[in-house]
């Protein structure tokens, strides 16, 4: 994971990689003037041009998927030495991060996807005892998308408000990959969990490219499906400080438990498992059972989620889940009270019918909450 370096100009702040400095050096005002008359006569990508502009002052400079190598900067002594502006080595410390972020993104899917790939036989056994579970594409089609979009909201709501850029950057990657991914109309309408493990593996490929094809039009300088570009998405110094951009492992683990959980939940709606909510104002309510509990602080109450296991005709009894113990499990790492909390969400959106559209919308509506939303952090417990 390649990071723009810290901290080797003393302790000048004018010279530090942070918010602040980012906007005493007039940053956005400059890059975009310098761009302008660069890009007013024939010309390279924008990374390139900047690179060998200033710093290494290299003609090798290049940002993209894979070229984490390539897209590196020298500390910000060079700069000084060579008689550069402040706002260069912000703009040019805030690429860097921002290619960071586009590679381990890229990365995340990838190995996530593998992972949970390799885990699909084991979730049949553990939390479908029933033979040949069967997934209403419909259903399954709008997880998997919310899923990817998400992970472009990996960054809003952890750094501070006035770093505008970020919710620019989410909002066009949520577009993108949402209409790179519509589902095929032709596809079954029912699909096994075999035919699941494909389908998601295919949707993880089309995000991939479409990845690929969105970091090599940013950092060329082209603009995006919502007409921002490069200098949009680095506004307010979004990406400068990179003490907050999630590597690699945290981005699979994410990614991983987000189609594991959906892939559960998804199921167990086809069986006698169920929400239910009590009003109360105690907080410690122990009615149900621990594992799925969730007290919402909003509604007034507690969600526990059940069982109902047939012992006979007209006759059975309230128990967890499937798999309820093991789904804490370090291969998990899924909370049963995530499960509820992410189901008692999307019953208070869409009822009976959440559809991918609402999916979508609530991802939206998470880039402009000032981080009062956060689905990269609430993880399995997003709404859904």
């Amino acid at each position: 994971m390649v990071l723009a370096p810290r901290g080797s100009c003393g302790s000048d702040p004018s010279w530090q990689p942070t918010i602040s400095a980012y906007v005493a050096a007039n940053t956005d005002q400059e890059l975009s003037n310098w761009w302008r008359n660069i890009s007013s006569s024939p010309h390279t990508s924008f990374a390139n041009e900047l690179g060998r502009s200033f710093g290494s002052h290299v003609n090798s400079f290049e940002c993209g998927i894979g070229d984490s190598g390539s897209c590196s900067m020298p500390a910000c002594s060079s700069y000084q030495d060579a008689g550069d502006p402040v706002w260069a080595f912000q703009a040019l410390t805030s690429t860097v991060n921002l290619n960071t972020l586009f590679n381990s993104i890229y990365t995340g899917i990838s190995n996530g996807q593998q992972d949970y790939s390799d885990l699909s036989d084991q979730l049949a056994l553990t939390f479908f005892p029933w033979s040949n579970p069967q997934f209403a594409f419909g259903d399954a089609a709008f997880w998997i998308v919310a899923t990817l979009t998400m992970l472009v909201a990996v960054i809003p709501g952890l750094l501070e408000a006035e770093a505008v850029g970020l919710s620019a950057f989410a909002g066009a990657g949520v577009q993108q990959l949402a209409f790179s991914l519509t589902p095929d109309s032709s596809t079954s309408s029912v699909q096994s969990l075999v035919e699941m493990r494909s389908y998601a593996s295919t949707f993880g490929q089309t995000s991939r490219a479409t990845l690929e094809s969105w970091a090599n039009d940013t950092f060329s300088g082209k603009e995006d499906s919502q007409n921002n570009t490069i200098l949009n998405y680095l506004a307010g110094g979004s990406y400068v400080e990179n003490t907050n951009i999630p590597s690699n492992s945290d981005i699979e683990a994410f990614y991983k438990k987000q189609l594991i959980s959906r892939t559960i939940n998804a199921q167990w709606k086809t069986r006698k498992i169920f929400a239910l909510f009590s009003q109360t104002n105690n907080t410690n309510d122990t009615s149900g059972p621990a594992q799925t509990r969730y007290y919402s602080q909003e509604d007034g109450g507690v969600y526990y989620t059940y069982l109902y296991h047939e012992d006979g005709i007209l006759k059975g009894h309230l128990d967890k889940p499937w798999g309820l113990d093991q789904l804490e499990d370090k291969v998990y790492n899924i909370s049963g009270s995530d499960i509820t909390k992410a189901s008692a969400r999307a019953w208070k959106v869409g009822a009976f019918n959440y559809t991918r559209d609402m999916a979508l919308k609530e991802i939206e509506s998470s880039l402009s909450s000032n981080g009062t939303l956060t689905p990269y952090t609430d993880g399995a417990g997003w709404i859904g």
